[in-house]
Parts: structure tokens; sequence; C-alpha cells
């Protein structure tokens, strides 16, 4: 029997991009440059296997780096920008964080992590990738009554219904949402517009 094939969220995007966007209320950036560049300053090797964590400011900046380090790392933590500092330190134990991928390396320097990766814009050129594995995707309950718990998912699943439905038809829609996509209901969202054959523009904090 032949190994399965791995998908990640960037093998997903398909051959349409053309006109296809992701943005925020000041950045826009075409899904046909990121199979080409990067906003992890091209060290996205450094990050095979890894467990990373993602913990940026921006829901754009958070997104791109979904893409990119889908399939590449062994999982990933959403932290949504609301999170709370003090429960940093029992959500890298429990998740098994050994990388933390965020806009603010100065927070991380005494947090132990084996490497913090700086995120940004724009995007630079960088070689493309393949994806090696099936990364797990972890995402946080409200935690509302001390420390949120962590929540495994698999692409596959998150994507399921997405799939079924098959590539948009006619014109590409274009998704807003004010759910951050670091949460259950705006990552759906975000993955109908990137799996689904649309475009996607993103809030702000506080909007």
């Amino acid at each position: 029997m032949s190994p399965r094939e791995v998908f990640a969220l960037r093998d997903y995007l398909g051959p349409e991009l053309k006109g296809r966007t992701v943005s925020d209320a000041g950045r826009i950036v075409s899904l046909t440059d990121i199979l080409s560049k990067t906003c992890l300053d091209g060290r996205i090797s450094e990050l095979s296997g890894r467990s990373v964590l993602l913990s940026v400011t921006g829901q754009l900046v958070a997104g791109l780096a979904m893409i990119e380090i889908d399939g590449i790392t062994r999982r990933m933590l959403l932290c949504p920008p609301d999170l709370n500092p003090d429960y940093l330190g029992a959500l890298i134990a429990d998740a098994g964080i050994d990388a933390v991928i965020t806009d603010r390396p100065e927070q991380w320097a005494d947090k132990g992590v084996a490497l913090v990766m700086t995120a940004g814009l724009p995007l630079t050129a960088a070689q493309p990738t393949q994806s090696e594995r099936d990364t797990e995707w972890l995402m946080l309950t409200s935690g509302t009554s001390g420390v949120p718990k962590i929540v495994g998912h698999t692409l596959e699943g998150l994507c399921g219904a997405i799939v079924a439905d098959g590539p948009a038809r006619g014109t590409p829609p274009v998704w807003a949402t004010f759910y951050d996509i670091r949460r259950y209901g705006g990552l759906q969202i975000f993955l109908r517009a990137i799996v689904g054959g649309g475009s996607m523009v993103l809030s702000q904090h506080g909007e």
C-alpha cells in the first residue's frame, strides 16, 4: 500500500488564484503571492516537525502564517490576541510547544521556548515548500473559568464540509466576519474563503 498523500492548506488553494486576496483595513495580499513568498523571513524549514504556538497581533499575518506552516509543523496552537498572558506557561507545557511565531519577539525572551520566529509584512521571496505531514490544529476554549482547554482538530475535519460543497461557482465570493479567525467560528469563515475559492476581508482588533 502506498503512503497516503499529505494535503495542507496551501494545497487546497487550487489553480484559479488570480484576483483572490486576503486583506484587512490597511493591507491587501494576493493569494498568488502566498505560494512564492513568505511572512517568516524565509525560515520555514526551521519549523519542520515542531510544535508551534502562533501569537501575532493582527489576523492578516496570522492567516498568512497558518497557510505557510500547515503541512510543515507537527502542530500549531492558535492564540487569540486577548489571551491572558498568565496562561501561556501552562499552555506551552500542555501542547509541548518548542517554537513560537510572533510579531512581538521581545515578549518571549524569558518564556523558555527553543525557537522564537518573527512574522510580518511585507512578504518576501521564498522557495516553494512541499507538504511534509498532517499538522494538528490546536484551538483554545473561551477560558472563562481559568486556563483555556486545548482542543485538537485536523485540517480534513475542519474543511470536510467546505470541500464537499466544491469550489465557488461564478464570480469568487468575498467573505468577512467579526469573529477572530483564531477562534473556531472565525476560522471556519477563513477556511471557507481560502479552500472554497473566494477572498477574505479581515477585521482589525477593536472593530
